[in-house]
């Protein structure tokens, strides 16, 4: 049974409240004493901003017998007895007024100052774990197995590298920078506000429970429509990409209006999405703003009664009701902000959930290395299904001998390259075992096991770059020489030469500017240029016209010299010199031999010859071997 288990977790609610806090909290954990530093940072900031507000009140005490203050120097001690009022001088309301004017702009410089470092320490450290989940995304994409993309289309991974690592820009965000720092500038007012008048402040937060209701019902708005929002761009990533790829079928079979029908209904669903959660933060601002404005006219209400009282000054109310408004303003920034960070936990959410799908093996990377000298290949009664419930092949076996070069054929569906990803480990068998040199290729890792391979397919893949590179990924310690020498063998260095630049040719996505034979002869000399003890050759030449699939198959002959090599043909006449052909029907082993010998027994084998060189049915059963 293999050890390779290919999961995804169930999908779940996207996190509620203090739970996506600590969701948020867990991405930021690496550069936590650098997001500390910030807060710390903008905390000075925020309380350098208060004082000024304070020190406002003194100069206004000033003027009206002295500074009739409850804190004796907030600098000092930020506490003490209020001072009894005496009768200045006019030198000395001057001096108050000045000294106290002083403070505020010290304090607004200090304010202004601390502003910009708080900014420039969040943003380092945002930008840091942006960075790193984006490298640790697409490692965990390099190393999920195969099946996890047999089951989705490209463009949803995508999506998911691309648009919510774009969603992490959030946490530069300047509400998510406030929800963090607000706690300072909400307690440092409030203590502010208690040493001034303890009644006129309890008076004024009575309205709090009414925030805090607001930024709940507000949070569980934005915490659906968000997912919902990340889930449907998904969508329309995976659907654009789609309908890119087939452009030409679209094209041909007039599908322009159903892709576009397609198209208006999955952003549609991003439109309505996007919209509730426009609602959500149209209604945060204005809603926790009406109700910082009831707490301001408590304040007000409540301070008059206070200096009618005899217990609190005209100039210390203004303070107050200052302090008061600040605190409403981070109050009414708290609904938008807390709706940010419900935002920035969905998107955490999301990526984590990518994350924790399992890998093509957890301890792969622990595993020896496989040991390959003569590369005897052995499947011994082979069982696999891509699912539990569908087999695609049964007890299979089948030997490759050192230097051989064994052919699997069968129509399409039979399993045939099944049997080539197996051996790459691109899977691994449901039932028996695959041996190299008697080696268990399941209890070695993957990395040392494919070091030792090389693979032409039918669409051999080649990258955006240069076709030196393209041929040079083959073998990374390779030199210009050994380059040119394995294009040589390939049969590819007259080709390449006539290219407008030769061996710096940068070719089109996916080689689309090469032919198909140009584009295999690259592939092969990458193969050459590995020189791997094993060879997968899976349909290499089932897609060219008849010209290039000569040419093609000159370097193929080139390369399969000497080298144990499994081929997986569609037409028949590629391999009709191989060493041993299996012949496979509904994944099993119905036949196997060289060529002559199975066209001898006019079996399976000979029936699918017959088909391929358009012989008849009842001709004579040896003619297929002239």
């Amino acid at each position: 049974m293999t050890d390779a288990i290919h999961t995804e977790p169930e999908r779940t609610e996207p996190p509620a409240g203090l739970a996506a806090l600590r969701r948020v909290l867990q991405f930021m954990a690496p550069y936590r004493r650098m997001f500390i530093l910030a807060i710390l940072v903008l905390g000075v900031r925020a309380a350098a901003q208060l004082l000024t507000i304070y020190y406002v009140s003194e100069v206004l005490g000033a003027t009206d017998g002295g500074v009739a203050a409850p804190i004796a120097s907030v600098t000092d001690s930020l506490a003490g007895a209020a001072k009894e009022a005496v009768a200045p001088s006019r030198a000395d309301t001057l001096q108050r007024m000045t000294i106290a004017t002083s403070k505020v702009l010290a304090f607004g410089l200090l304010s202004v100052f601390c502003y910009s470092l708080g900014l420039y320490l969040w943003d380092r450290a945002a930008q840091k774990t942006i960075r790193d989940i984006r490298d640790r995304m697409f490692a965990h994409v390099n190393r999920l197995g195969v099946d996890y993309f047999d089951r989705r289309r490209s463009g949803d991974t995508t999506s998911r590298l691309i648009n919510d690592t774009q969603y992490l820009r959030l946490l530069t965000d300047s509400d998510v920078r406030e929800m963090f720092a607000a706690p300072v500038q909400v307690l440092f007012s409030l203590y502010l506000m208690l040493t001034i008048s303890w009644r006129v402040t309890v008076w004024g937060f009575l309205v709090s429970p009414l925030v805090i209701a607001f930024m709940a019902m507000l949070g569980r708005v934005v915490r659906r429509t968000t997912r919902g929002l990340q889930e449907d761009t998904a969508g329309l990533t995976g659907l654009l990409a789609e309908s890119i790829q087939g452009v030409r079928v679209v094209r041909i079979f007039g599908l322009q209006r159903h892709e576009k029908e397609r198209f208006h209904d999955q952003n549609q669903r991003i439109y309505r999405n996007a919209m509730r959660a426009a609602r959500a933060h149209a209604a945060a601002l204005p809603g926790n703003e009406l109700l910082g404005y009831i707490g301001f006219a408590v304040v007000i209400w409540v301070g008059m009664y206070e200096i009618v009282s005899g217990r609190l000054t005209l100039a210390w109310l203004i303070t107050l009701a200052l302090l008061m408004q600040r605190v409403g303003t981070y109050l009414s920034k708290t609904g938008r902000n807390w709706a940010r960070l419900q935002e920035l936990g969905s998107v955490c959410d999301r990526i984590t959930d990518f994350l924790s799908v399992r890998v093509e093996d957890d301890r792969d990377e622990q595993k020896p290395s496989i040991e390959v000298g003569n590369a005897h290949v052995v499947f011994d009664r082979v069982s696999f299904g891509y699912r539990e419930d569908v087999p695609v092949l049964h007890d299979v076996s089948l030997e490759i001998k050192p230097g051989e070069v064994v052919a699997v054929v069968g129509e399409s569906g039979s399993g045939k390259s099944t049997l080539a990803s197996l051996l790459a480990r691109l899977y691994d068998p449901t039932g028996g075992q695959i041996l190299v040199d008697g080696q268990s290729i399941v209890e070695h890792s993957r990395a040392s096991l494919r070091s030792h391979m090389g693979v032409v397919l039918q669409d051999s893949f080649l990258f955006t770059g240069a076709v030196r590179w393209n041929i040079w990924l083959g073998n990374q310690e390779a030199d210009d020489a050994a380059i040119v020498e394995a294009a040589r063998v390939a049969n590819a260095d007259g080709f390449i030469d006539s290219l407008p630049e030769g061996y710096d040719t940068v070719v089109g996505e996916r080689g689309t500017t090469l032919s198909g034979g140009q584009r295999q002869r690259i592939a092969i000399a990458r193969a050459v240029l590995r020189d791997p003890a094993m060879l997968i050759l899976d349909e290499a030449t089932s897609s060219l016209d008849s010209e290039a699939e000569k040419v093609v198959q000159v370097a193929l002959n080139r390369l399969m010299e000497n080298r144990t090599t499994l081929a997986i043909a569609h037409r028949l006449s590629t391999i009709r010199d191989a060493d041993r052909i299996y012949v496979l029907d509904h994944g099993r082993i119905v036949e196997s031999g060289a060529h002559e010998d199975l066209l001898e027994r006019d079996g399976y084998y000979a029936r699918l010859w017959r088909l391929q060189v358009g012989l008849p049915a009842s001709e004579d059963r040896g003619a297929g071997a002239s």
